[in-house]
């Protein structure tokens, strides 16, 4: 059970000698990016664009998921956290 943004952080940090975290939070900028191709493919190579597997993302997509330090940024309410030229 989550009681707070703390205990999400916690997750998404590696601990008691793993190497990855628990939880990994993918980008939706890169899951976005995954439909539109999926959307613009052929028919037969829709199946080879479907959501691989937590270690196959990994492996291929390091940049589909957030650093720990990326979603600590995370501003409450969704997004990214927005710098002074934005208004944040």
């Amino acid at each position: 059970r989550c009681l707070d943004a703390s205990d999400i952080y916690a997750e998404c940090e590696a601990r008691d000698g793993l190497t990855l975290p628990p939880v990994r939070l993918l980008k939706s900028s890169w899951l976005l990016a995954r439909a539109r191709d999926i959307k613009s493919a052929s028919p037969g190579r829709t199946p080879a664009l479907s959501l691989p597997s937590r270690r196959d993302l990994e492996a291929r997509h390091p940049d589909a998921f957030y650093t720990p330090e990326e979603v600590r940024a995370l501003r409450r309410g969704g997004g990214p956290p927005r710098g002074p030229q934005e208004g944040g």
